[in-house]
């Protein structure tokens, strides 16, 4: 199983940590349920956020084709979750394994024995500025790496 997943949207991206990625969406998920009743579009899409969460093999799932609605309830969705994470430093490791984000499984906190909620929230911003296109360039030869404990680093971009 891979730490990373590529976040892309539009020909632009970044890799991301999967124990990030999984924290974050969880509160998006969260923030997402009670808005979903009715609404296929985001019913579809946070059973995708709910995969994203604990399998980082695939990627971050972001549709160009988004319409400007969409776009603005994802962004809204990402806004809310980081205000949640603001609330809260720290998550243990078994409050992450207690999450059933899917099918009764949380997040994996690779052996951190839990995780800040700071480089969750660096990377719910990269993520909102990505989709509105404001994301600054990585150095050359580079790309982001967001969500490690850190905070942002670059990772080398492979020649072959």
């Amino acid at each position: 199983m891979s730490k990373s997943a590529f976040v892309e949207f539009r020909g632009h991206g970044f890799w991301a940590y999967d124990v990030a990625v999984g924290t974050l969406f969880k509160h998006v998920i969260d923030h997402a349920v009670p808005l979903a009743p009715g609404d296929g579009w985001l019913d579809h899409l946070i059973q995708k956020w709910r995969f994203n969460a604990v399998v980082a093999d695939c990627g971050l799932y972001l549709d160009d084709s988004w319409s400007p609605h969409q776009l603005k309830t994802v962004d809204g969705l990402l806004q809310d979750a980081c205000v949640t994470l603001q609330q809260q430093d720290h998550f243990t490791a078994e409050e992450m394994y207690g999450w059933d984000i899917l099918d009764g499984q949380g997040v994996f906190d690779r052996g951190h024995d839990g995780y800040d909620s700071a480089p969750a929230i660096l990377l719910g911003e990269a993520i909102r500025k990505l989709l509105e296109g404001t994301l600054e360039p990585a150095p050359e030869g580079t790309w982001w790496f967001y969500g490690v404990p850190e905070g942002r680093s670059t990772m080398k971009m492979r020649t072959n």
